[in-house]
């Protein structure tokens, strides 16, 4: 008909009181799969952690190339704002006129104490540049 033990299955305590004998699969089947499947579990963790490498080693790198574009832009800003500075300063000077280049010290001790703090000191050279200017 069908299997021997189906016929002879009898719920309770086995023969020999053994309660933890119990439906249990012999040595050699036990130790097959379960080797089969720790070298399994191994090699799964060991994907786990190569793909987490590598995932942080992405995040790295993204991380490093955002730190240098900010860096860039951070450097362009100071040299646009140097160059403002620069040019707000000869307009100042350009937008006083031909006043603003004192000659003769005789005027300048002539002039008032808050006319002397609207003077602005400037050398030579920044006077003769930003008069080659003017004349372009």
């Amino acid at each position: 008909m069908g299997n021997p033990e189906d016929s002879l299955s009898i719920k309770g305590t086995p023969l020999s009181g053994r309660v933890w004998k119990k439906n249990s699969k012999p040595v050699r089947l036990l130790t097959a799969k379960s080797k089969q499947s720790a070298d399994d579990k191994v090699r799964a963790k060991w994907e786990k952690a190569k793909r987490l490498k590598e995932e942080m080693k992405e995040i790295s790198k993204d991380s490093r190339e955002l730190i240098e574009k900010n860096k860039e832009i951070r450097k362009k800003r100071i040299e646009q704002i140097k160059l403002k500075k620069q040019k707000r300063f000869e307009n100042e000077i350009k937008s006083a006129g031909n006043n603003a280049v004192v000659v003769k010290s005789a005027k300048v001790m002539k002039m008032t104490k808050k006319a002397k703090k609207k003077l602005t000191k400037v050398t030579p050279e920044v006077i003769s540049s930003i008069l080659r200017g003017r004349r372009r």
